[in-house]
């Protein structure tokens, strides 16, 4: 079902470290490739109805208009119980937010209430966070967000799982046999124009991208056999990573897996720019790509191949003896891949050291050439662990990287100590990896940065997530409470 507000006058619960999307950069090359397959699941009709009921949370809009120094709060738009996917500008300067919500929101533009445990909720606001619409979608089940991207086209595409059998307009989507799950949906504003479910065991999507002639491509993890869109594969061990890319009528072209006996997930994908795409995760043991094998614990896998996924024109391994994960990914505009991430130890990158943990887990951040060798890389060290989830590229190269650490880090002008036991983190770096200036977002209890985008004049968008009362630099304060609350806060 849908619920539409209109004003009228990270997360994913299975995802060990918490990802759910970022701004993913996006392209505009034209894909002139004839695909061919099978229709799966196009929406031919969806319920709309105005939701009432009792408020339980406002949503608060503060801010100015005026220029501001970087790293000064622009706005903040307080939205409630839930956590952020994404949110970024379209070609108009609309704000379009979507994330997931578990308690009624008391909005400007009514009251939105979740169908079961959790449903999915999206919201168009102004360049200045004033609230315009907002609709849910949701089934009697749980729904959540958990990847983001907006296409030329200015259409919200998500990566949804699901529990439960969820309508959206033409039948019930199938029950999961173990786990959840998916589902990709694309949206016109509030409106819900296609879905085509990802039926698997233990389904999860993290990564999405669609480009100029709307081939969307999507990166996951699944177990036993997938189903989609007409194609299936079948798992190699515990979890297999995989690709999956659907053209304009939901016509499959590409499935593709890859794994080992061991546990391997797919947490990005995206359009290079150059014709290719860029697709990576993590792996344990080894992985069927060019028989990778991890150096420790967990290694992240970085393939560069072509858009049917059948012919690599690269792979590289990053990852140390320890545990190493990947957090976010975009393609800056001479198709450079800019990776972020956390690693314990050591790390490396294609057998070359890159750098020394300085103590737990500490976050890196990278830039890879379209040929695959590292251009540039720098760390986030400290004594605790710092863990990035999320990233961002401004349109003049500014990389801006959001995440959450426990205890001391340094983003690159000295170390500083946190307010709680975890706190949010945004740290922003030129596009040669030169510090330009950083932040903690903290309560005296647990505090996270969950989503990264850009508005139409480049300020950043944060979605911020927390569960006692924050104070911001310019003096605002974000009502905690009892569960975890939410805001999208606006940086020059």
């Amino acid at each position: 079902m849908l619920t539409l507000a209109s004003l009228a006058g990270c997360f994913s619960p299975s995802d060990d470290t918490g990802s759910s999307d970022d701004e993913i950069g996006m392209t505009e090359e034209s894909d002139s490739e004839s695909d061919s397959g099978s229709t799966t699941g196009t929406d031919t009709g969806t319920t709309t109805e105005t939701e009432t009921g009792t408020d339980t949370d406002t949503d608060t809009d503060t801010g100015t208009t005026t220029g501001g120094e970087p790293g000064e709060v622009a706005w903040t738009f307080e939205w409630g119980a839930g956590f952020p996917t994404g949110a970024t500008a379209s070609s108009t300067g609309e704000i379009l937010f979507a994330g997931s919500f578990f308690e009624p929101l008391a909005l400007s533009t009514g009251v939105l209430s979740p169908t079961g445990g959790s449903d999915v909720v999206l919201m168009g606001l102004t360049g200045e966070g004033e609230l315009e619409w907002a609709a849910s979608v949701g089934g009697p089940g749980e729904e959540y967000a958990t990847a983001y991207t907006l296409s030329p086209t200015d259409q919200l595409v998500l990566g949804t799982i699901y529990m439960g059998t969820p309508d959206f307009g033409d039948g019930p989507l199938p029950a999961p046999a173990s786990g959840f799950n998916g589902v990709l949906m694309g949206f016109d504003g509030p409106d819900l124009d296609w879905h085509a479910p990802i039926a698997a065991t233990n389904t999860q999507i993290n990564g999405l991208d669609v480009n100029g002639s709307g081939f969307v491509i999507a990166a996951g993890e699944f177990s036993g056999m997938l189903d989609f869109a007409g194609g299936t594969v079948a798992s190699a061990g515990a979890s297999d990573a995989y690709y999956a890319r659907v053209g304009p009528g939901l016509s499959l072209s590409a499935l593709v897996n890859y794994g080992s006996t061991g546990a391997d997930r797919g947490r990005r994908v995206l359009y290079d720019g150059l014709g290719g795409v860029y697709f990576m995760g993590e792996f344990s043991g080894g992985i069927s790509a060019d028989d990778l094998l991890s150096a420790g614990g967990t290694d992240v896998f970085v393939i560069r191949f072509n858009t049917a996924g059948n012919s690599k024109m690269w792979v590289k391994r990053l990852g140390g003896l320890g545990n190493d994960q990947l957090g976010a990914a975009a393609v800056d505009d001479s198709g450079r891949l800019v990776l972020t991430g956390n690693f314990e130890q050591d790390l490396d990158y294609d057998g070359e050291a890159v750098a020394s943990s300085g103590g737990g887990t500490d976050a890196f951040l990278m830039t890879v050439n379209s040929d695959g060798s590292l251009a540039w890389a720098t760390t986030m060290p400290g004594p605790g662990d710092s863990v990035a989830r999320h990233l961002a590229i401004a349109s003049d190269g500014t990389v801006s990287v959001g995440g959450d650490v426990y205890g001391a880090v340094d983003l690159g002008d000295g170390a500083i100590a946190g307010t709680g036991e975890l706190d949010g983190f945004l740290a922003r770096y030129a596009g040669d990896g030169a510090y330009s200036w950083g932040r903690l977002l903290g309560s005296v209890a647990d505090d996270r940065v969950n989503s990264l985008g850009h508005d139409d004049q480049d300020r950043l968008l944060v979605g911020l997530s927390y569960t006692a009362d924050l104070t911001l630099s310019d003096g605002t304060t974000l009502a905690g409470a009892d569960s975890w609350r939410s805001a999208l806060i606006c940086y020059w």
